[in-house]
């Protein structure tokens, strides 16, 4: 019995997460080589595939190629401009690559998505501090700092002031 288009939607999206976890947990034990054959499939049938594109650009972070990174989440990004968790990525990327522009440009945009975001405020800050930029940087981690503690403990926390009086 031939597959109804439904039935073939599912069965090739199942088929993408099934290589895409299996690339994924590969990348992770550090075999990048083996990663990318499990992955190459996908690249060939999906080009344009964001979560074939994601997973790639991953591995090009652990080999330590940063800029082709950064180049594959911009391309994700053209598709899915508001896309948190490849903002947040491309951000990573493009600072570890030392264009803290690039990094400043996308955490900013994440931050307008996303305000309160504990991982995206820290970011940010730390893109800041990189750049020398103190009085950016110290209210985003403070900011950060005070949002994590209240994901974590589910109640309001204010932040320690940064000098204590005598």
């Amino acid at each position: 019995v031939p597959l109804g288009a439904g039935q073939r939607g599912r069965n090739d999206k199942g088929r993408r997460g099934q290589e895409l976890g299996q690339a994924g947990a590969l990348r992770q034990l550090g075999e990048l080589a083996l990663a990318y054959e499990a992955l190459r499939p996908l690249l060939a049938a999906m080009p344009n595939d964001p979560l074939v594109l994601g997973a790639l650009a991953r591995m090009y972070v652990d080999a330590g190629n940063q800029g082709e990174a950064v180049r594959l989440y911009e391309r994700i990004l053209s598709r899915s401009p508001n896309d948190l968790d490849t903002l947040r990525a491309a951000g990573g990327a493009a600072s570890a690559n030392g264009e803290l522009g690039t990094a400043e440009r996308l955490l900013q945009h994440a931050l307008q998505i996303a305000p309160d975001d504990p991982q995206t405020l820290a970011a940010l800050g730390n893109i800041y501090r990189r750049q020398g930029r103190d009085s950016k940087a110290l209210p985003l981690l403070r900011q950060a700092e005070a949002r994590l503690q209240q994901q974590l403990t589910g109640g309001p926390k204010v932040p320690a002031p940064l000098h204590s009086a005598p």
